[in-house]
């Protein structure tokens, strides 16, 4: 029994060194290298200690038990020593690659040596070691001690153990735990038996036999078994991993043949599975989509891989696009060359660097042409004609450059709405780009203006391509069920005589365009230098406009306005003086229209309107309390969302109540949007501001917007006041001196210049007069020199 149980620990430990020895030639890992050479040593020294047993035939030397003890104790301790060891040293993960091969040799070589002295020593020098078995007595405690020696590194290897366990590991602690237990309790067993065939030295070989097992069982796992887990649980993420990828998978050989599908979709494919296995591309596939397959198995086959070929197939659900990656299987030279094809559904993206290449077009077509009429936009045009200039350049040849602009455009939009409005232009540039040559480009510049580039045109020939587009233009267009007449006005400037760059010739065509529209409309017109002059002029005065309050430029005159029925100064119409340091005087009738133009006719407004009350209310605070003050209202002030609070902002931080201020509009801001201004005057009237209608006659207003608009007063034009010696004039003035009287509103005579047209209006009943024959607009001192004669009981008029 124990010999066999000997027998099987020796078989068992060689097995651990044969395990980590080829587990260390495809890892590296010094604790199993350490083990397995180590216990290459414990199967020898066991081997000396089985044959050295007593019954056995004499092992060289006469066996005897002591013999035995001598090749088992150092077996005993090199075990001990080397399951500490291999515990204590990190033990890390197995790691791909052989150990070198100068490290597994020296390590054998070293166990070796240090069997073969123990060999020497217990065969040929058994008198110089230590008495461990005396009969009949047994053990000595020199073996006790060695077998407790042994039981405390095993207990000592146990306490690392446990200390390693608290996290995770790199080996099999439990099994090696296990061993190293189970061999602590068989050397407790060998420290109590007397004779060698007792119970408990049998029990000692069986836990010995089953501690080689277990220790067997760690370093088998650790190194055989967990590498082959390793492999499975590999292989199960990569087929989870396959699973997760959405595209089709096939092996193939070398001259296209299906010979597995790991990863397949069956919505994708042209023909079940079963159908493909064993079959070549070309009788599955397309010729296009098999002549893809085979050009990408030519490229992986020369270069390893191949990516990038793409072909098409018709499905259930319509065209696909696959594209193709294809790498080259590692195999032995002998075996037929294999090839991992990837086919991935590239039908979204497809699909969508196409939803983006007609986007990137339309964004395009975007930057470059308008949106409503399709023609190009300022961009393309500019563009467009700097090359067609360098091309007049380069031919030494003429341009015209047309500015179109359609008269009244802004009527159909009131009327008809917007729609309408850009229905018609629709419409009009269709009829303008149909007028064109291949050379020639029409765009449209904003709202209703368009621009025309003619190359290679002398005067002459734009002249008649000019009077081609206004008779064009004049015809009319079926929009919303109304046919629509709209003329236009048509500049034209000349290359090279009215300018050589884009910027010149398109200022000069604009200035070309508004004297057309001067003339009356439906015309055309030849940019001159006279306009030249007058547009310089124009922008001379609207660049020193801009300082003129600031440098303190601007002044009021007061026009003084007289009640006819006793002939008192009650009033004032506050009129807008400059006085430029190197322009002069400059007529309101010059410098007006070119404020509301650039718009600096907000800030101008404001600044009149503050200086008008604040010089009222010194006047008032003089004593002249009854005195009233007329400000006129611009269109674009006319206009402003916020007037009223403007103008109640001024009363409140000047200190002059409402009804001391008189507002005037002219009878053209009132009636171009009726409602619009209807509501803005019932505001301020609301508020106490006192409003008259200025110009009234000379346009179209109705009586029904008059009643609505709640005026306190009619302002009669100098033009019905200069007839009004003629009978026609007298009766118009009277219409509107009854009209007035009717709605219970007041009239003032503008422009009275001689004392016929005042002894006239005083007959007919008008309140009020102001005009030269009166008095001029004065400067403030002056106009103040009037009050304080007034305010002394002298007479200013004679009525």
């Amino acid at each position: 029994m124990h010999e066999v149980l000997e027998g099987m620990a020796i078989v068992i430990a060689a097995l651990v060194f044969a395990v980590g020895w080829n587990a260390c030639r495809m890892n590296i890992q010094r604790n199993v290298l350490l083990l397995a050479c180590g216990f290459l040593g414990v199967a020898l020294l066991d081997a000396g200690h089985t044959l050295s047993y007593q019954g056995m035939p004499d092992f060289v030397t006469p066996n005897s038990v002591a013999k035995g003890i001598w090749f088992w104790l150092p077996a005993r301790f090199l075990a001990a020593f080397l399951l500490l060891a291999a515990v204590l040293i990190p033990w890390r993960a197995l790691q791909p690659g052989a150990m070198p091969k100068a490290q597994r040799w020296g390590s054998l070589a070293l166990v070796l040596a240090g069997v073969a002295l123990v060999y020497v020593l217990v065969i040929f020098f058994p008198d110089t070691l230590p008495l461990v078995y005396v009969p009949p007595a047994g053990l000595t405690h020199f073996k006790i001690a060695a077998e407790y020696g042994v039981v405390a590194l095993h207990l000592l290897t146990l306490g690392v153990l446990l200390w390693r366990m608290r996290g995770p590991t790199a080996f099999d602690a439990p099994a090696l735990f296990a061993a190293v237990g189970i061999m602590a309790l068989g050397e407790v067993f060998f420290t109590r038996y007397v004779s060698a065939s007792d119970q408990f030295n049998l029990l000692g070989h069986v836990y010995k036999v089953l501690g080689y097992l277990y220790l067997y069982r760690a370093i088998f796992q650790g190194t055989i078994e967990a590498p082959y887990r390793a492999l499975a649980q590999s292989e199960q993420k990569l087929q989870t991993v396959l699973d997760a990828i959405p595209d089709l998978l096939f092996e193939l050989t070398r001259d296209g043949r299906y010979l597995r599908a790991p990863r397949q979709r069956e919505e994708l494919l042209a023909v079940p599975v079963s159908e493909i296995l064993g079959r070549k591309v070309d009788d599955v596939l397309p010729p296009p989509a098999a002549a893809a397959v085979h050009a990408a198995l030519d490229e992986a086959h020369a270069r390893g891989r191949s990516e990038g070929h793409q072909f098409t197939l018709q499905l259930a659900d319509g065209e696909h696009w696959f594209e193709l990656s294809v790498a080259r299987v590692q195999t032995d030279d002998w075996e037929e060359p294999r090839f991992v094809l990837l086919s991935r559904d590239i039908t979204a993206r497809v699909q969508a660097l196409e939803e983006r290449r007609r986007n990137e077009e339309r964004i395009r077509h975007l930057a470059n042409f308008d949106v409503l009429t399709g023609l190009p936009n300022r961009k393309m045009f500019a563009s467009r004609l700097i090359q067609a200039l360098a091309l007049s350049q380069r031919s030494h040849a003429h341009l015209a450059l047309l500015h179109v602009d359609l008269d009244r455009f802004k009527t159909v939009n009131d009327s008809l709405g917007t729609d309408a409005g850009d229905a018609l232009l629709i419409d009009i540039a269709r009829r303008l780009q149909a007028q064109m040559r291949p050379e020639d480009t029409v765009a449209r510049y904003g709202g209703d203006e368009f621009f025309v580039a003619l190359p290679l045109t002398n005067a002459q020939e734009a002249a008649q391509r000019a009077e081609a587009l206004l008779a064009e233009l004049r015809k009319s267009s079926q929009i919303a069920g109304q046919a629509l007449v709209v003329t236009s006005s048509i500049g034209i400037a000349m290359y090279p005589e009215d300018g050589q760059d884009m910027q010149t010739l398109m200022q000069r065509a604009e200035a070309a365009m508004d004297k057309a529209k001067a003339l009356g409309r439906d015309h055309y017109c030849f940019f001159s230098p006279e306009m030249q002059t007058a547009s310089a002029h124009v922008l001379r005065i609207e660049n020193a406009l801009r300082t003129a309050i600031a440098q303190g430029q601007l002044s009021l005159h007061f026009q003084p306005q007289w009640r006819l029925q006793d002939g008192r100064l009650v009033g004032a119409e506050a009129l807008l003086r400059w006085t430029h340091p190197e322009l002069g005087r400059v007529s309101p009738a010059e410098f007006i229209p070119v404020a509301e133009a650039s718009g600096q006719i907000i800030a101008i407004g404001q600044w009149v309107l503050d200086t008008a009350l604040a010089q009222l209310r010194r006047w008032r605070d003089a004593g002249h309390a009854e005195l009233t003050l007329a400000v006129n209202l611009s269109l674009m002030q006319f206009r402003q969302p916020d007037l009223l609070a403007v103008v109640q902002q001024a009363l409140a931080r000047i200190g002059v109540p409402a009804q001391a201020l008189e507002l005037e509009l002219t009878e053209s801001i009132a009636m171009q949007e009726p409602e619009k201004a209807i509501a803005t005057v019932q505001q301020l009237a609301a508020a106490g501001v006192q409003l008259s209608l200025d110009d009234f006659g000379t346009g179209y207003s109705s009586f029904s917007y008059l009643q609505r608009l709640q005026v306190h007063c009619l302002k009669i034009d100098h033009s019905f006041v200069s007839h009004i010696e003629a009978p026609r004039g007298l009766a118009v003035v009277r219409a509107i001196i009854d009209v007035a009287a009717g709605l219970g509103l007041q009239t003032i005579a503008e422009g009275v210049e001689t004392p016929a047209q005042l002894a006239a209006l005083r007959t007919l009943g008008c309140d009020m007069a102001q005009g030269y024959l009166l008095a001029r607009p004065l400067p403030q001192a002056e106009f103040e020199a009037l009050l304080a004669r007034q305010a002394s009981g002298q007479a200013l008029i004679d009525l």
